[in-house]
């Protein structure tokens, strides 16, 4: 008798573990935007610290291209977030993988023109694409019982720019439009985390016109994993853009304009 109890509880534990092994235990994260610059560090952070990923871009080459430096198991998808048919893609990604438990927005377009049809593709990007997403994967969280929604917005985010005023008008609607949801789903006690990440500026081809404490996406990518897995609800990255946000927030208007935006400065980054 004892012998057959000790061997049906080894086989208990080898059950156990192989749940824990397989993908019950192993976490599963959607990037979309994943295929340049943050998204694509991202990718392969989170690759690396063991987690099933999805990610999404446009460029089909280029997904490939991500997906064999990815030492994980990964799941690619083409998509346009400004198409009529994004959600029905997304549905299709979470049902490939088995389900998500994070989802990180990052695609977002930047350009100083202040011609409309540049302005309104930021507008279908950077605004209506990320509502059309997150709605998407909202509907799925509260299905689900909850997962972690992260946005990644910007340090522009904070003030209207000069050289790129729709970009920075955007990505205040989304840094607002994630205060508001985190707020909505803690008042519904419902298991939904919601992080809002504004970087500052970071070497891609976005911020390919500053040069002020640029970090790589690589630097970059760490610092938001590592806020995912804390469970924080905001975060600058770099940390240190922290201090340039709080001076940013107490500085009035007429300062901010005349110490950070004198007309050559803004002249020469019209000019690139």
């Amino acid at each position: 008798m004892t012998k057959k109890v000790t061997v049906g509880l080894l086989f208990l534990m080898v059950n156990v573990l192989s749940v824990y092994a397989g993908d019950y235990g192993q976490k599963k994260a959607i990037v979309i935007g994943g295929t340049s610059g943050i998204g694509e560090a991202l990718v392969k952070e989170l690759s690396g610290r063991g987690y099933i990923v999805g990610f999404v871009g446009r460029r089909e080459n280029l997904l490939k291209d991500i997906q064999r430096d990815c030492p994980n198991e990964t799941h690619i998808c083409t998509m346009d977030v400004t198409e009529f048919d994004a959600q029905k893609e997304l549905k299709d990604l979470i049902n490939t993988m088995g389900g998500v438990d994070i989802f990180i927005y990052n695609s977002g377009v930047c350009n100083f023109s202040l011609d409309w049809k540049s302005q309104e593709e930021m507008i279908d990007v950077n605004v209506k694409g990320f509502v059309s997403q997150v709605s998407c994967v909202t509907d799925y969280f509260l299905e689900h019982g909850g997962g972690h929604i992260v946005g990644i917005s910007s340090i522009a985010a904070l003030k209207g720019l000069p050289v790129a005023p729709a970009y920075s008008a955007s990505k205040a609607y989304m840094s607002n439009y994630l205060q508001g949801l985190r707020e909505r789903f803690a008042h519904l006690n419902s298991n939904i985390q919601v992080t809002t990440i504004e970087p500052g500026l970071v070497d891609t081809a976005m911020g390919n016109k500053a040069t002020f404490w640029k970090a790589s996406p690589e630097e970059v990518a760490l610092q938001i994993c590592d806020t995912i897995e804390n469970g924080d609800k905001h975060a600058y990255v770099t940390k240190r853009w922290g201090l340039i946000a709080a001076m940013f927030k107490l500085m009035p208007d007429c300062c901010f304009y005349k110490l950070f935006w004198n007309d050559s400065e803004m002249d020469a980054l019209l000019e690139k």
